[in-house]
């Protein structure tokens, strides 16, 4: 391994941020990405995110490039 990744995974901080993300896993049950998520529940395999259209009254805006509610 790099020297340099290793002095930034030895970092108290980024042991901090990663165990954030562990603890985070383990809370909402996501184990990959991409994961969609509606309303807090994970989107099941066998829909697509155009199905919602199906089960709502409002529009769905399909953008791949929006990341918590911002623009890429």
């Amino acid at each position: 391994m790099h020297k340099r990744v290793e002095k930034l995974l030895k970092n108290p901080a980024i042991e901090t941020e990663f165990q954030k993300h562990a603890a985070w896993k383990e809370k909402s049950w996501l184990r990959a990405t991409p994961a969609i998520l509606v309303n807090g529940y994970q989107l099941p395999e066998n829909y697509k995110i155009e199905d919602l259209r199906y089960f709502t009254e409002f529009t769905i805006d399909v953008n791949p490039c929006r990341v918590a509610g911002r623009e890429q």
